[in-house]
C-alpha cells in the first residue's frame, strides 16, 4: 500500500551530488535558511497579554519567566539527539527537501509518551502509504513502518507496537498529493543536455581530440591513395 513517487527519488538524490550548479544552489539555500539557526518567538496571544499588563513589576516578572521558559525549551530540543544538534538535523531534512522535494523528520517517544528523539530519515528511502495512515521506509528489501506525527494507526507489519512517527515536509505540486517535487525537475531537459555535453567533452579529450568516426566505403571505386 505504498505509493510510488512521481520521480525516482534515488536519481534525484544522485543529481544533488553530480550536478555542480544544483549542489551549490541547494547548499547555499540550506546554509542561509536553516544553517543560521532558529529562535522561539512569543505567539500573538502572548504578546497581547503582555501589552495588557500595566504594572511594570508584574510585566518584568512575566518577561523573565518567558525568557526562562524559552531557554528550557531550547535546551530540551538540543538534547533530543545524541549525534546531531537540532540545526544539523534540520539541515539534512532541508537538503533532502530541496534535492527530492520531500523531507522527513523522525520522532521517537519514550515509554511515558514524551518525545525522546528528533532525527532525520533520508527521503530516498521513504514512501507514503496510500491511505495516508503512515509511512514505510524501504532499505535493502526490508520495510519499516512509521506513524504520522501524533497518529495512533496500528502497525500493519506487526513488528513494533510503538513505531516512531514522521513529520513530512514537501514542496507542493498540483500533480501529486502524496509527494512534493524539487526545483530541479522543470530544468531536467537542460540538465540532461549539460550531462551529455560533459560526457562528450570528456570522451573527446580522452581520445586526444580525435573524433570517433569511421568512413565506410562500400562499392566505391577509388585508388589506394584516394582511400
Amino acid at each position: 500500500d505504498a505509493v510510488e513517487p512521481p520521480h525516482n527519488l534515488y536519481t534525484l538524490s544522485s543529481i544533488y551530488e553530480s550536478c555542480a550548479p544544483n549542489y551549490a544552489a541547494i547548499n547555499a539555500k540550506a546554509a542561509n535558511i536553516v544553517g543560521l539557526g532558529y529562535d522561539l518567538v512569543p505567539t500573538l496571544n502572548v504578546k497581547q497579554r503582555l501589552e495588557e499588563i500595566e504594572d511594570e513589576n508584574i510585566l518584568s516578572r512575566a518577561r523573565r519567566k518567558l525568557a526562562r521558559q524559552k531557554d528550557e525549551v531550547i535546551d530540551w530540543l538540543e538534547t533530543r539527539n545524541d549525534d546531531d544538534t537540532l540545526t544539523s538535523t534540520l539541515m539534512k531534512v532541508f537538503i533532502d527537501l530541496e534535492a527530492t522535494g520531500n523531507g522527513y523528520i523522525e520522532i521517537g517517544r519514550k515509554n511515558t509518551g514524551e518525545i525522546g528523539y528528533i532525527g532525520h530519515i533520508p527521503a530516498s528511502t521513504m514512501r507514503v502509504r496510500r491511505l495516508r495512515d503512515g509511512f514505510v521506509q524501504i532499505v535493502q528489501g526490508r520495510a519499516v513502518f512509521f506513524r504520522n506525527f501524533q497518529g495512533k494507526d496500528p502497525n500493519p507489519f506487526g513488528t513494533d507496537e510503538r513505531p516512531n512517527e514522521i513529520i513530512h515536509i514537501k514542496n507542493y505540486t498540483p500533480t501529486n498529493t502524496y509527494y512534493g517535487i524539487p526545483a530541479i525537475v522543470p530544468a531536467q531537459m537542460a540538465m540532461a543536455g549539460n550531462e551529455f555535453a560533459g560526457r562528450f567533452n570528456l570522451d573527446y579529450f580522452e581520445n586526444k581530440a580525435v573524433p570517433r568516426y569511421i568512413f565506410w566505403l562500400k562499392g566505391a571505386k577509388m585508388s589506394p591513395a584516394a582511400e
